[in-house]
């Protein structure tokens, strides 16, 4: 999808109008991951659909730029490529988002079954919930049923039914989608434990719950950790994609051959730079970025 960045002083609310800047960039929750897993040091094939204009073309020039495999893409003649609008703070970097998924939303379950091959053959299959929900289960069956390794980033939160959660090998979500998943407020470490042990609970081998500047809590049968935020260099500019870089580093530094702590730590280191750059995608941190950052 295309990111439409609109920068100003402050969130408007309501009927208000405010100055600002605006730039248009790559986006979409998948698109960025695979972005900033291929800088992150993975081999990236990105299944995706995408309409024929000019936020497809932008889409697909950035993929070659990127060293991104685009033979999985589908070119939807019908409907148009997915659009963002991202409001930003300028001092804060929050953010506020309405998505348009455009011809994402039309990526069917017989077009996925098409790609079994492609699933089976990956080290991991990563996925998130921009896509329709029966296609992404389609997806993490394919991948469970030829056991590659799936990480689900469960992003935008939205009701799982109970049979997907076994089929994670790694569970991603942040506090926000923690918490309306596993129906508790998750505000703390110690939320994060119990909502961890809901999702181990349903089926999950990994828990992993990103909490912005809390870092990062890891559970499973063997281990509990939190892994505290990285220490940032420079200041926090645009929390936007921050969990898309996380999500992307940790993949990839999983099929580095990293184990879990390690890979954690990452991604945690990933995602730190992401936050002081400006915008999605283009934020993500390239594989000598992070282990400088990790170094220091």
């Amino acid at each position: 999808m295309a990111d439409l960045n609109l920068r100003s002083k402050k969130i408007p609310v309501p009927g208000e109008t405010l100055m600002g800047t605006f730039y248009p960039g790559p986006g979409g929750k998948g698109s960025n991951q695979a972005i900033a897993t291929k800088r992150a040091g993975g081999d990236v094939s990105f299944i995706a659909k995408i309409g024929i204009d000019h936020y497809g073309n932008m889409a697909m020039e950035r993929y070659k730029t990127e060293g991104i495999e685009t033979n999985l893409i589908i070119e939807d003649e019908n409907n148009p490529t997915g659009v963002a609008a991202i409001l930003l703070e300028d001092d804060t970097g929050a953010n506020a988002i309405v998505v348009c998924p455009g011809a994402a939303s039309e990526f069917t379950v017989d077009e996925i079954i098409n790609y079994e091959d492609q699933i089976r053959d990956s080290a991991y299959f990563m996925t998130q919930l921009e896509t329709p929900m029966d296609t992404t289960f389609k997806a993490i069956e394919i991948a469970n049923k030829h056991q590659t390794p799936v990480i689900l980033n469960p992003a935008p939160a939205a009701e799982l039914p109970r049979s997907v959660y076994p089929m994670c090998d790694y569970f991603t979500p942040n506090e926000v989608e923690a918490s309306t998943l596993a129906g508790i407020p998750v505000e703390t470490i110690a939320d994060a434990e119990k909502a961890a042990d809901v999702f181990l609970d349903w089926g999950v081998k990994n828990v992993i719950i990103t909490f912005g500047d809390k870092g990062v809590f890891i559970k499973n049968k063997h281990l509990v950790e939190h892994i505290p935020a990285s220490k940032l260099d420079n200041p926090v500019v645009d929390t936007t994609g921050a969990g898309d870089a996380f999500n992307g580093s940790f993949v990839a530094a999983l099929y580095q051959g990293m184990d879990l702590i390690t890979a954690v730590k990452f991604a945690n280191a990933s995602a730190g730079i992401s936050v002081t750059r400006h915008g999605t995608a283009l934020s993500t941190a390239y594989k000598h970025e992070i282990e400088e950052s990790i170094t220091k």
